[in-house]
């Protein structure tokens, strides 16, 4: 469907046949909470595809409560279920946002491993111990001799494919934890 936004479709693919099926609130829940977590399940699963946003259809009905089997497995549940088939996008992902934002990201950016505690937290691993923050600092290390290495044979026009690409890749990253680092303090001091 072209021009439907990500809330849309899961409104159309996850939340509508559920409850045209049945699904039903819970009874401790009121029906404008209930509304507002249907809402909130939209925003934060806008990313899945349909093909996603189906199974995890499937995930829903089978975790259903209730004598019927007919009422929502609760928010955070559905949610979580959704994250381990597709983590959010770094740039829509809270806990990458607030680690990258935090005294830590800060501490990686002057300590050239930004980019390293950036792919880390983006896999879903909770704040690094001191112990992994000396292994993200190795990897920094050997990410910049083989970067500078790459740009080298890429100046003499005798790189190997997959050294540009994984250049074109290390790149990418970095990109991305810039913009997340400097939108999310741009948002910080509004």
């Amino acid at each position: 469907m072209t021009g439907e936004s990500g809330k849309a479709k899961v409104k159309r693919i996850l939340i509508e046949p559920l409850v045209k099926g049945g699904m039903r609130k819970s009874p401790k829940h009121k029906a404008e909470d209930h509304c507002a977590m249907l809402d909130r399940i939209a925003g934060k699963l806008s990313y899945l595809s349909e093909e996603q946003l189906s199974g995890l259809r499937e995930f829903c009905i089978r975790a259903a409560s209730g004598r019927e089997h007919d009422i929502w497995p609760e928010e955070q549940h559905i949610v979580n279920w959704a994250y381990r088939q597709e983590a959010p996008p770094a740039e829509r992902n809270e806990y990458v946002s607030s680690l990258m934002r935090s005294a830590m990201g800060q501490k990686s950016f002057m300590g050239g491993y930004h980019v390293e505690l950036f792919i880390a937290a983006c896999r879903w691993g909770p704040p690094p111990s001191k112990y992994e923050i000396s292994k993200l600092r190795q990897r920094a290390d050997d990410n910049r001799s083989k970067r500078e290495r790459v740009q080298r044979a890429v100046s003499r026009g005798d790189v190997a494919e997959l050294d540009r690409q994984w250049l074109g890749w290390f790149e990418d990253q970095e990109r991305r934890c810039l913009e997340v680092m400097q939108a999310e303090g741009e948002g910080a001091r509004a």
